[in-house]
């Protein structure tokens, strides 16, 4: 069994945090551990680098029940626009390559819960002013 976790300092104000959280996985007895998620942003990489990462802002989904396990969900804003995120992909990150899968969520969404097998079950949408919550 793998264990997903994040560097995340809940305790630490954004302006004194240097990096992301990134997002990590090990077996539970310590072996085969990788960093799925870069902790900064790269902007220029080695093209011989064999370390396939997710970029930075990627995040665990925090209040997924499935941190456990080859696949944990994951969120990533696609747009910001200074105030609020336009677009928000969920995935499906695999926590021995670090590959991921999109999701399929309603439009807009921006915040999901799944039960304990993974599966998607609520979401928040938001357009403007107007949101919903959506049992799937």
């Amino acid at each position: 069994d793998r264990l997903a976790f994040d560097l995340a300092d809940a305790k630490a104000a954004d302006a004194e945090q240097d990096a992301a959280p990134g997002l990590f996985a090990v077996d539970h007895d310590g072996k085969r551990f990788k960093q799925l998620v870069e902790r900064q942003r790269l902007w220029a990489a080695n093209g011989n680098d064999q370390r396939r990462m997710q970029p930075w802002n990627t995040f665990l989904l925090n209040n997924s029940t499935q941190r456990r396990g080859s696949e944990v969900l994951a969120w990533q804003p696609e747009a910001y626009d200074g105030k609020d995120f336009g677009y928000i992909k969920l995935l499906r990150l695999n926590t021995f390559t670090a590959l991921t899968n999109e999701v399929e969520a309603p439009p807009n969404s921006t915040a999901w819960w799944a039960d304990a097998a993974g599966q998607l079950r609520a979401v928040v949408t938001r357009q403007g002013q107007h949101g919903a919550l959506r049992w799937l």
